[in-house]
């Protein structure tokens, strides 16, 4: 090999620099309302029933699937007042980045108004109920964190506080099927609900349940379900087919709060931060 070629295989400190750099300023660096959402169920299925049908693969496909199918039709998500002719705000829906048995919604917010802000927080969970009503169909439910936050994002790499955040908060907090707010986002929906037109706030009363634990969560009763109480006939059909005692435990909170059917409107107190 000659010196020319082997001078031709080295790298360079400057060179991964300047790519690095270059990635950095292609892509986008701020604030967003970040989730992540982790698919309960879906690891056993693939280590028992991966060359089985209905083939697990196939399932899940079909969830990422729904979001580029989402995507290709550029579909948002607009509010209206209660004419519902009345246009208040449209919003886009979350990019959504899958790996493995895990979502994460990403949401830029470059716009400080406060409606757009409330608006998006509203758009992120009306996704994850989408996606968690999809997930049912599949045989599976789902657990996660939504934060608001810093994070870095380039189309394939995602990285900051705000997504280690959310990460942590499904891991960590949320523990059974549900998906939980942070005191970010608690205290932004408190220090601006009051501003908002009021359909809007209604949909923070009934979106958003308060848990046993002080907890704020995504009311599971908002899940779309055409048929209603589809989604409890296949979440008790998940459950039989469980042999684990706590996988198990991970679904009675979910099963009881859809049966409740609880679509009523909560008290603005429990946005309420603590000083």
């Amino acid at each position: 090999m000659t010196e020319e070629e082997i001078n031709e295989r080295k790298i360079s400190f400057q060179e991964i620099e300047a790519r690095a750099k270059a990635k950095i300023e292609n892509g986008f660096k701020g604030k967003a309302i970040i989730a992540f959402i982790d698919l309960l169920g879906f690891r056993n299925e693939i280590n028992s029933n991966w060359e089985k049908d209905p083939d697990p693969l196939l399932r899940i496909m079909k969830l990422k699937a729904y979001w580029d199918v989402l995507n290709d039709r550029s579909i948002t998500n607009i509010f209206f007042e209660y004419d519902e002719s009345t246009q208040i705000i449209e919003t886009k829906y979350p990019e959504v980045i899958t790996f493995s048995d895990s979502f994460i919604f990403l949401l830029p917010l470059n716009d400080e108004n406060t409606t757009t802000i409330l608006a998006s927080i509203l758009t992120v969970a009306t996704a994850i109920l989408e996606v968690w009503r999809n997930c049912i169909d599949e045989g599976f439910t789902i657990r996660g964190g939504i934060d608001y936050g810093d994070v870095y994002h380039n189309g394939l790499d995602i990285v900051g506080p705000g997504l280690i955040s959310a990460y942590e908060m499904e891991s960590k907090k949320a523990k059974i099927s549900r998906v939980i707010i942070s005191e970010n986002i608690k205290k932004i929906i408190d220090q601006n609900v009051d501003q908002i037109q009021t359909i809007l706030q209604d949909y923070f009363l009934r979106y958003f349940k308060p848990d046993i634990d002080n907890q704020i969560i995504i009311n599971p009763a908002m899940i779309p379900d055409p048929a209603r109480g589809s989604s409890i006939d296949l979440i008790s059909k998940i459950m039989k087919n469980l042999t684990d005692h706590d996988a198990l435990v991970k679904y009675f909170d979910l099963l009881s709060r859809l049966r409740r059917d609880d679509r009523s409107k909560e008290s603005r107190e429990m946005y309420r931060t603590r000083q």
